[in-house]
């Protein structure tokens, strides 16, 4: 009996050593996918295919950045330089709802280690996040100074990431009074370079400083003016008072000086029609170093990116890439 006992017990051990090891495998993420019921399963893989036909999604997972997401906001809808076709968009956060609800229900299947994957929702904004852990924990620590001015308290990097990974890091969890911060902090996390992101920043803040003021728009650079616009400004009919005015031209003349050096660059010089991903844009200098990389970096995965879309067994290799 004790024999008995003693190599059913044996037997139980190694059995469960093997479903632990099977659980880090490939096979393992294949085998739950298929317990998944059918049309589930098709849900699923339609949400990740549009998650990764987004160049952020798609990037981040390959290791290029930090950070990538894929958002929606319902006030915009109405902008027609944010949305051109609101209905496709509005289709479009219907089917994302759909998939996260979906990916909610099996997530415990797939635990994730080097991401984060979550929702982050406030008033009628809503949006998703892929956090690589390691390679956003390395631009915290590079920037903490600034992470801790967003947030207003000075705490670890570690904290900071484990804040980021439950969404509670962003514009409405922060103590800071500018926008500026938040922008430059957003810009390391999507890895649009340091100086692009000094850059945008200081843009911002010329265009803040530009709001405090009564502004007549036909008075301004035809690229001043256009830049404005896009950031909802209202024309003024109040008369410029002198000792404005004098402020008004320097500033106007500051931001046209930085918008001759920067534009909204897009990530890849190749134009393949048939790669299936949104073109990532990102505002800096076509000259600057640091751009010409991240161009090149995302240049070398187009035909990974591909190869991947275009897979059989999308589904499962993304979920291996999530969990591995």
């Amino acid at each position: 009996m004790r024999l008995f006992l003693l190599c059913f017990l044996l037997v139980t051990h190694s059995l469960i050593n093997l479903s632990a090891q099977e659980t880090d495998t490939g096979e393992s993420v294949a085998a739950q996918v298929k317990l998944i019921p059918s049309e589930d399963r098709k849900v699923l893989l339609r949400f990740f295919k549009r998650l990764f036909y987004h160049g952020d999604f798609s990037y981040t997972l390959l290791g290029q950045k930090p950070m990538g997401s894929i958002d929606y906001n319902l006030n915009l809808l109405a902008v027609p330089q944010f949305y051109k076709e609101p209905q496709k968009h509005l289709f479009l956060m219907a089917l994302d709802e759909k998939g996260w609800e979906t990916w909610e229900k099996y997530k415990n299947f797939f635990p994730l280690k080097g991401y984060a994957f979550i929702k982050v929702k406030q008033d009628s904004f809503f949006g998703f996040l892929l956090v690589n852990k390691e390679k956003t924990l390395a631009v915290i620590k590079d920037n903490l100074s600034v992470f801790q001015e967003l947030i207003g308290e000075e705490i670890c990097a570690s904290k900071l990431l484990e804040m980021l990974c439950d969404g509670k890091f962003g514009y409405y969890h922060s103590n800071t009074p500018s926008l500026v911060t938040y922008y430059k902090v957003l810009g390391l996390l999507y890895g649009y370079g340091e100086e692009n992101v000094r850059a945008f920043a200081k843009r911002e803040l010329l265009i803040q400083k530009l709001k405090s003021l009564p502004i007549e728009m036909k008075s301004l650079p035809l690229k001043v003016m256009n830049c404005l616009e896009m950031e909802d400004f209202s024309e003024t009919l109040e008369k410029v008072q002198i000792q404005n005015a004098i402020g008004m031209a320097s500033l106007a003349s500051e931001l046209k000086n930085l918008l001759d050096k920067n534009c909204l660059i897009k990530g890849t010089k190749k134009n393949n029609p048939f790669l299936p991903i949104k073109r990532s844009q990102f505002w800096g200098s076509e000259t600057c170093l640091q751009t010409e990389a991240i161009i090149e970096n995302y240049d070398k995965l187009n035909e990974t990116i591909l190869r991947i879309y275009e897979s059989e067994s999308f589904l499962e290799t993304i979920l291996e890439m999530l969990t591995s």
